[in-house]
């Protein structure tokens, strides 16, 4: 049996306090979607670097969208729960990478912002280990998508010309 860590305890008691101040201040959360799909696409990586390949993108998404009203219908927050695991192959060699995603996306509509928490990407490539860890937390403006506040490793999301850069480079090196 695992043991609640004392973080992970502290997490859930605000959970618990949220939950019966959202229950007390009159919303309601309303699941408006749920879906699990399989996607495939292809990605150039010319762009990115002297690569002459394309990388083959294969997975399945599922996703729950929630949306969260006050009493008197006012949309406050829309909610996005995404899990997802992908391949992405090299059209050349065929050496291939898992990429996983499990994050949330929480819209408050009231303040303009937007946050994206949990495992944004994760990349490993079978016998190397990681390649890739994207994951923590970013605030961004929902108007300008700039960001506000960023904690936890980003490599993919703002920096080094994003997964697509980071997927091509990886995929070019053989792994």
């Amino acid at each position: 049996m695992r043991k609640l860590s004392l973080a992970s305890a502290a997490v859930a008691l605000c959970m618990l306090a949220g939950g019966a101040s959202a229950q007390a201040a009159g919303t309601t959360r309303v699941v408006v979607d749920r879906f699990s799909e399989p996607y495939e696409f292809a990605v150039d990586c010319s762009p990115y670097g002297p690569y002459d390949f394309d990388v083959l993108v294969s997975g399945r998404e599922n996703t729950r969208v929630i949306e969260v009203l006050a009493k008197d219908g006012t949309l406050l927050q829309t909610v996005v729960h995404t899990r997802l695991t992908e391949t992405d192959a090299n059209s050349e060699t065929g050496v291939a990478v898992t990429l996983k995603r499990s994050a949330n996306e929480t819209w408050y509509w009231d303040e303009g912002v937007r946050t994206i928490h949990g495992k944004i990407w994760m990349g490993n490539q079978p016998g190397s280990g990681s390649f890739v860890q994207d994951t923590g937390l970013i605030t961004l403006t929902i108007d300008t998508d700039e960001p506000i506040r960023v904690a936890g490793p980003h490599e993919a999301f703002f920096f080094d010309g994003g997964l697509d850069a980071i997927v091509c480079r990886q995929l070019a090196s053989g792994g």
